[in-house]
């Protein structure tokens, strides 16, 4: 952070804030990030001593959200779409997929508590 030139100038410009949080681009760059990323929320081991990943051969997968099911069934995995209607339970499933995605809110930048801080008053 010192590198960066953080406690030399710790204050953001206003114009600048503006232009960049929010933008397109910064969402389009925030969405690939999303879309790159994956976490592994638990990596418990089994009685055995087996941990989560890597996933067996042959496992039933249950996926949600921004996942097709033919690219998980082309590595052997067995898939349950919970993204089919209607939904299918995730009972049975080996491993669960879930992806999702965070949104723009522009309501967000337009609460009573923004307006002062973004015209810096």
């Amino acid at each position: 952070m010192f590198q960066m030139g953080l406690f030399e100038n710790p204050y953001v410009s206003g114009a600048k804030a503006e232009r960049v949080v929010g933008s397109a681009k910064s969402a389009a760059v925030g969405m690939d990030a999303q879309r790159a990323s994956q976490v592994l929320l638990q990596n418990r081991t089994d009685k055995a001593g087996r941990a989560t990943l890597p996933m067996k051969a042959g496992a039933t997968v249950y996926v949600l959200g921004n996942i097709k099911a033919e690219s998980v069934a082309q590595y052997g995995y067995k898939v349950i779409d919970g993204n089919a209607s209607p939904r299918p339970s995730a009972k049975g499933a080996d491993y669960v997929l879930v992806n999702m995605s965070a949104t723009t809110n522009p309501e967000a930048t337009t609460s009573p508590a923004w307006p002062s801080r973004r015209a810096g008053r």
